[in-house]
């Protein structure tokens, strides 16, 4: 857990690890010199010889304080909890048990369910994807992981010096599993695996709000890199062409009907390259072309009636 300036949830936050019905943990919390008292907060009301003290000598990010964490942690098993947010009771007791019962499974997380400042329900994430060849698939295009939700193995990302990249935008966890999916296979449990808090400064917001442009970048190129890691190949003019018609979130511009088509023939390639490379989810990667190319399709000139 990396700790900012988190004087206002971190007894929450840090309460709900502690009372997890798996109490077999140790809690890592990453001060990253927020310069406030969130650290002292948690040592003057938790004598809990399970939470272990960590300090940066300066601000580093939150990528790097994941990466710390993730070296200094013990366990066979990683979980990530940000510090404004709250893991349900039995969230460890159930992601361990699948993943003790599912040894073909590296990581797993769940459904989020989005609270605003007070802890009042705001919505429901969407229903959870299963299917780890599916979820491989759709990371080409967007995260359709709750990133503060997941568990995962330790050797996974060791063996595969797979890290947390600074620079993001706020999506250091959607550049992490798309790395991590390269040689782990993830799913999702159907139940609300984390509250997440869903406030006006925490860091994916302000990068939505405040650094639209740069986000935007950032997501194509994550979006690139998830497509070539692959092993697809497009030129960079077909790349570009695929990122900006698929953008993240909510669609807000209208496609011409040409540039529908063209976006056609870029997936039904990239359907035909799956199978010629003989890739095991490469139905998955079929239904998700068709899923993208009907959300692109919502949004063109075709209904211009």
């Amino acid at each position: 857990m990396p700790v900012y300036k988190a004087h206002k949830y971190i007894y929450t936050a840090v309460e709900s690890i502690l009372n997890q019905s798996y109490s077999d943990i140790e809690l890592i919390l990453i001060d990253d010199c927020g310069n406030d008292d969130s650290i002292e907060m948690v040592k003057n009301n938790f004598n809990d010889d399970r939470i272990k003290y960590y300090y940066n000598e300066k601000n580093m990010g939150i990528a790097y304080s994941r990466n710390r964490g993730i070296e200094l942690a013990k366990g066979e098993y990683i979980a990530l909890m940000d510090d404004d947010d709250i893991a349900p009771l039995n969230r460890l007791k159930d992601e361990v048990e699948y993943l003790e019962n599912h040894p073909d499974i590296d990581a797993i997380g769940g459904r989020y369910c989005a609270i605003d400042e007070d802890g009042n329900v705001l919505r429901y994430s969407d229903d959870t994807l299963q299917n780890p060849n599916y979820i491989k698939a759709c990371l080409m295009f967007f995260d359709p992981l709750g990133n503060g939700s997941m568990l995962f193995r330790k050797r996974v990302v060791e063996e595969n010096n797979i890290r947390f990249m600074d620079d993001c935008q706020g999506m250091e966890d959607y550049r992490f599993w798309v790395g991590f999916s390269k040689y782990g296979k993830i799913t999702n449990l159907k139940e609300v695996m984390l509250y997440w808090r869903d406030v006006k400064n925490n860091e994916t917001n302000r990068a939505i709000n405040d650094r639209q442009n740069l986000r935007k970048t950032k997501f194509a190129e994550i979006q690139r890199y998830a497509i070539l890691s692959n092993g697809f190949k497009f030129t960079n003019d077909e790349l570009n062409f695929i990122t900006t018609m698929l953008p993240e979130g909510r669609l807000n511009n209208t496609a011409s009907i040409e540039d529908v088509k063209r976006l056609h023939q870029l997936l039904v390639s990239m359907a035909m390259q799956a199978r010629d490379l003989g890739l095991d989810n490469f139905e998955e990667i079929k239904v998700a072309c068709r899923k993208q190319l009907s959300r692109r399709l919502e949004y063109s000139e075709a209904w211009d009636i």
